[in-house]
């Protein structure tokens, strides 16, 4: 079974402004490494080799850094910025070439087990696999009963948005997925600029789009305080996962 990575590195990171003024989200100084770089090391661990990434803002830097140091990840450059779902479908005839694609958010630190989030999405026959926990949030994806996808929830400066079915099984989304190759063609039904989650509400009306529950550490760095907050740990390494 042939297995990839992609990771989402295009987005703005306006919510860390000043620090993206000059530099994209994923690849800020976390104190000796980056987000990215701490991602394709415990992606490497795990014996997933094929790697690929989008990048648009600031699209330059990134692509130096990636030179510099991972040379072999693939890099699909997007001309305008496309969403979590346009980006997968700028690198489909890529990705079309893998049984299993792990797709990763570029400012997400995670302990998640690849291997066991991996093996329970085959086990499933799922067509996604959403890697969730149950820590409070503002926004929420719901499932039926039968652990599959109907809708998701954000609750935003005191407004409430809605889109699907809301149930009471709601989860937590950490940013990461994992996809099967049969998926792929749904991205085909969106055009311009669209999200992974619109995707895979479709996609759960003709297949299981399920979650996998995860207790280990996650943070996620998109704003000042969490990014300070993950400069400040010491052990970053250990935290999510990589054995030195």
């Amino acid at each position: 079974m042939r297995i990839c990575a992609y990771i989402l590195a295009a987005g703005l990171g306006s919510r860390l402004l000043p620090l993206t003024q000059d530099t994209p989200k994923p690849i800020l100084d976390l104190g000796g490494s980056t987000c990215f770089d701490l991602i394709v090391k415990k992606l490497l661990q795990f014996g997933i080799k094929d790697i690929g990434t989008n990048a648009f803002y600031l699209k330059d830097r990134l692509l130096k850094h990636i030179a510099k140091n991972w040379k072999f990840v693939r890099v699909f450059e997007e001309s305008f910025l496309s969403g979590t779902g346009g980006a997968i479908k700028i690198a489909k005839k890529w990705l079309s070439n893998f049984d299993l694609i792990l797709v990763h958010n570029a400012d997400v630190l995670s302990g998640l087990d690849f291997s066991g989030f991996l093996r329970v999405h085959t086990k499933r026959k799922s067509l996604a696999t959403l890697a969730c926990n149950n820590l409070k949030a503002t926004r929420y994806l719901c499932f039926n009963k039968e652990k599959n996808l109907t809708g998701w929830v954000s609750k935003k400066q005191s407004e409430v948005v809605r889109a699907g079915y809301i149930t009471r099984n709601c989860k937590h989304f950490l940013g990461i997925s994992v996809l099967s190759k049969e998926s792929l063609a749904f991205f085909d039904l969106f055009e311009g600029e669209f999200s992974l989650i619109s995707v895979l509400l479709n996609m759960s009306k003709m297949g299981l789009v399920t979650y996998y529950l995860d207790k280990s550490f996650w943070l996620d760095i998109g704003t000042l305080e969490t990014f300070k907050k993950a400069k400040a740990l010491k052990d970053l390494d250990n935290l999510i996962g990589i054995k030195n």
